[in-house]
């Protein structure tokens, strides 16, 4: 007798024989093929007894596919085992296994299908009886208010139940089904606009190289003495503001930014004018540096794509200076966004460099602190100045390709809160890098015996043992001399800095904290250090 061997989803099998002249082939709801079942959904085919004894296979046309040894077929003699797929169900068709009992007549199948329906007739009026006895009951429930605590109750209201959730589950499918269409409409319109936008930076960056050309000649025809014409990085002081020919005092961003280098090859010295007035100061010191070592740190030519990065990042250290001085002045602050847009959007071109991820933590936290009434705070104003003399470092080619290759690093935090551990860990995995927590000094002494960390973050007040003992107990390892210590304190003042500073840490973070200047200072501190910086 022939059989149909289903594999199902669950990896188990069942096999059905074989006996009516037509056989058909459909799919549940559940995604099961079944051979001759009421609740089938979707009919796929049709198994037929052809003359000679054999089943043949007829594809119905859905939307599923019939296969036969993984060929698409629509009519097929079924006359020697092979493997049938619906869809993506596996089916085996064995012509010949089963019971070897002979085939019954159609005669006999007949009286047989009699039988049945005269026992089906004889359930469905058990079936009419029982559901009369259901409408009597709860009647009587309903009369009584008494409780049903019958199995036909109990499977009534399980019912009801099911029901309810389907139709909910159906109601949330539809609408998620809404919000992905939403999220890909608004993900095409984002995609547009960043082509737009990456179009429009292109132009920008064209118009500033042209324009820092052209500034260039202007200043050689008026004499302005530019240092470092033989191939030396060219230094700006921010001590004096701007001026402009008349002796007027320019405002910050009203003329292009200088580059940082002028090409190698010697420029023939413009003729003398005729007593002229003093010379316009123009541009920028890297905070905490004197101007020889500002010039010594980058001597050499930037590479044009470097170039692009330093120009807004002097605009970002005057700005930072002007603020220092004066918390008060909005045109700093205005220029503290737009040169950290610029240094950022001229930062992406690096991949993975680490002053694109410095450069993209200073937007944020710049874009924060410039939202508020009061600006940045001194501290906020310092990390930023730090931030700044890093990426100055690391635009020298000295340290420049060393950053690229070296592995991630690895930060310990350390505090007895665990939803803080949780938030900051999750925001330096952010910024590529990975973080260890505990919320004992135990814990972390056997920690830092097995691991080195390139960072470590200690909360002042931890129990037992706190932040600063920890600290001046990992100092005494030769491993951890060096090694950059943040504290995590309520404090939000220069004076806790330079507490933590005599507690043998390097620097401090206030809680609660925020992410972006999390992300500033942690990255500053590790590259100083990886750089031989401290």
């Amino acid at each position: 007798m022939p059989t149909l061997r289903i594999k199902l989803p669950d990896q188990s099998e069942i096999t059905h024989e074989l006996t009516a002249d037509k056989v058909t082939v459909g799919r549940r709801p559940d995604n099961t093929i079944q051979v001759i079942d009421r609740s089938v959904s979707a009919h796929h085919a049709e198994l037929l007894m052809s003359d000679d004894g054999h089943y043949r296979l007829h594809d119905l046309g859905s939307t599923n596919l019939s296969f036969v040894d993984g060929s698409p077929i629509t009519d097929y003699h079924l006359r020697q085992p092979c493997r049938v797929t619906f869809g993506t169900v596996e089916c085996e068709f064995d012509p010949a296994r089963g019971s070897g009992l002979p085939r019954m007549s159609n005669a006999q199948l007949e009286k047989d299908m009699a039988f049945l329906r005269g026992e089906n007739a004889d359930l469905q009026g058990q079936i009419v009886a029982l559901q009369r006895q259901i409408d009597i009951l709860s009647s009587a429930r309903l009369v009584t208010k008494k409780a049903d605590n019958t199995p036909f109750a109990a499977a009534n209201d399980t019912m009801k139940t099911i029901v309810a959730e389907r139709d909910d589950l159906r109601h949330l499918s539809a609408g998620l089904k809404l919000e992905l269409e939403k999220l890909r409409e608004e993900l095409s319109a984002t995609t547009r606009e960043r082509d737009a936008a990456r179009q429009a930076c292109e132009l920008l960056q064209a118009e500033k190289v042209t324009h820092s050309r052209e500034l260039q000649m202007l200043r050689q025809q008026a004499g302005v003495d530019v240092e470092g014409v033989n191939g030396s990085a060219v230094h700006f002081d921010s001590s004096e503001p701007l001026e402009s020919s008349a002796g007027d005092t320019a405002p910050v961003g009203s003329m292009p930014a200088p580059p940082m280098t002028l090409p190698a090859a010697p420029v023939a010295a413009p003729a003398p004018a005729a007593a002229p007035s003093t010379p316009a100061k123009i541009a920028v010191a890297v905070p905490g540096e004197s101007p020889t070592e500002a010039t010594q740190k980058i001597n050499l030519p930037l590479p044009p794509h470097l170039q692009a990065i330093a120009t807004p990042l002097k605009c970002l250290a005057m700005a930072l200076n002007r603020l220092q001085a004066n918390g008060n002045d909005r045109g700093a602050r205005a220029q503290l966004a737009t040169q950290g847009a610029k240094l950022a959007q001229a930062a992406s071109t690096l991949g993975n460099h680490p002053i694109v991820r410095i450069s993209l933590a200073m937007e944020a936290l710049l874009q924060e602190c410039i939202g508020k009434a009061d600006g940045p705070t001194a501290a906020q104003i310092q990390t930023l100045t730090q931030a700044t003399e890093l990426i100055s470092s690391l635009l020298d080619p000295r340290h420049h390709d060393r950053a690229k290759g070296l592995p991630h690093p690895k930060v310990l935090a350390v505090d007895d809160d665990n939803d803080l551990l949780h938030t900051l860990a999750a925001t330096l995995e952010l910024a590529q890098l990975p973080t260890t927590t505990c919320s004992d000094s135990g814990t972390a002494e056997q920690l830092i015996d097995k691991e080195d960390y390139d960072l470590l973050l200690l909360d002042v007040g931890l129990p037992n043992v706190n932040g600063p003992t920890l600290c001046d107990r990992l100092r005494q390892k030769d491993a951890y001399r060096k090694t950059p210590v943040i504290f995590l304190t309520v404090t939000n003042t220069l004076d806790g800095r330079a507490q933590a500073s005599l507690s043998g840490g390097n620097d401090f973070l206030p809680k609660p904290f925020n992410t972006a200047e999390l992300t500033v200072k942690a990255e500053t501190w590790i590259w100083k250090n990886r750089l031989g910086l401290l």
